[in-house]
């Protein structure tokens, strides 16, 4: 069933540029964190004679990840001081600039450091928005939005990702261009920013950034479950006779389709299923797809294991905005995204630290420990929710 214009309408005191800002401002996040993965091995050809240039090249994509960690907590307490509209202007721009130093600049060490300023600003711009629109629209609207937002970037992602690589074979450095991205969005937000409003002053008038360790914690399990598996995937695809990159990056589709299809329903699961159920389940679902793929004999059998897999990610990672909006007041909200987004982001780079050593760098292995791991917290938030139950009828 698809949704109706009146599912998808703008929340109210928002307009469709807001939305349209909204919706675009999520192809930041894919840049910062992706953008270069696609110019990966021609960025490193190009500066071979600098030194640990394998090592630098990969650290366009980490340290863009590093980045949007410390932008994201950060977001609301330069909010409150510089205004929220400003703000994602100046974040916008910024983005703009730091991504185009790899068009412009031929130092890897000067790319890789503007990566941090990428992942800052693209956090930034993805906190207020996520935030404005939270705080204006009631729980049942907010669940659609989350999940329309997640589907759009998924899909948005399916686009930049493979023009990267596009641009990036007719010269890698066209592939930095992509970060012109940032002006519509700078333009959207002077144009489209909600009239009269103002970021939540915190109780007491002075802004401070109250730590939420359950945010903060449920976010890196969201993260670990999900961001950690690409790293072995096309390791796993090699292993059952996939050995061209072009195709492997074609047997990934089935992932983000997925994703990007299930994200725009969860407004509709989130009407039948609480939280808990939906984290319960998605985790179970994201568990037997990554078990089902470690162990795929052939192609098929693989791809059909990750499109669940992309499935389940898109309803966890969707409930994983809904939950943080749901958990604060409006003078907090922004905190709480920021920080859940932080652990969202900052899991991955400790998990893989983790898998390097428990699977002795075999993808099969990190693969099952990661469905295991999934297979974990599903039993830990079903409980959780057996629990609760048994406590209410007490």
């Amino acid at each position: 069933m698809m949704a109706t214009s009146s599912d998808t309408k703008p929340a109210q005191g928002l307009s469709n540029a807001f939305v349209a800002l909204f919706l675009i401002s999520t192809g930041m996040t894919t840049l910062a964190v992706a953008g270069t993965g696609p110019i990966l091995p021609l960025l490193q050809a190009h500066f071979t004679d600098t030194a640990m240039a394998a090592g630098l090249s990969r650290a366009t994509m980490t340290v863009g990840s590093i980045g949007i960690v410390v932008g994201a907590p950060l977001a609301p307490l330069v909010a409150t001081w510089l205004g929220r509209q400003r703000l994602l202007m100046l974040a916008a721009c910024l983005f703009t600039l730091a991504g185009l130093c790899g068009y412009l600049v031929d130092d890897l060490m000067i790319i890789v450091a503007s990566r941090f300023v990428v992942g800052l600003c693209a956090a930034v711009v993805g906190t207020v928005t996520v935030t404005i629109v939270a705080e204006a629209c009631d729980e049942v609207a907010r669940n659609r939005w989350m999940g329309l937002m997640v589907g759009f970037g998924t899909f948005l992602a399916m686009l930049l990702l493979p023009l990267s690589g596009v641009l990036g074979d007719l010269d890698w450095r066209a592939s930095f261009l992509l970060h012109l991205l940032g002006i519509p969005v700078a333009v959207l937000a002077w144009i489209g920013y909600p009239k009269g409003l103002q970021a939540a002053a915190p109780s007491g008038g002075r802004a401070r950034l109250p730590v939420r360790l359950d945010l903060i914690l449920l976010g890196m399990s969201v993260g670990a479950a999900i961001n950690v598996q690409p790293i072995y995937a096309p390791f796993k695809l090699a292993s059952i006779g996939v050995q061209s990159a072009a195709v492997i990056g074609l047997c990934l589709m089935p992932f983000t389709l997925a994703a990007a299809i299930v994200s725009p329903f969860f407004g509709r699961v989130r009407a039948v299923l609480s939280a808990t159920l939906v984290f319960g389940f998605g985790f179970g679902v994201l568990a037997l797809g990554l078990l089902a793929f470690a162990l795929s004999p052939n192609v098929p059998i693989a791809l059909c294991a990750y499109g669940l897999f992309g499935a389940a990610m898109g309803l966890v990672i969707s409930n994983l905005y809904a939950v943080a909006s749901e958990a604060s007041d409006s003078a907090s909200r922004s905190s709480a995204l920021g920080q859940a987004l932080a652990g969202y982001y900052a899991a991955p780079l400790l998990a893989q630290t983790i898998l390097e050593v428990v699977a002795s760098g075999q993808p099969t292995h990190a693969l099952m420990w990661l469905a295991g791991f999934c297979g974990l917290m599903c039993a830990a938030w079903l409980s959780s929710l057996v629990r609760l139950r048994g406590a209410s009828a007490v």
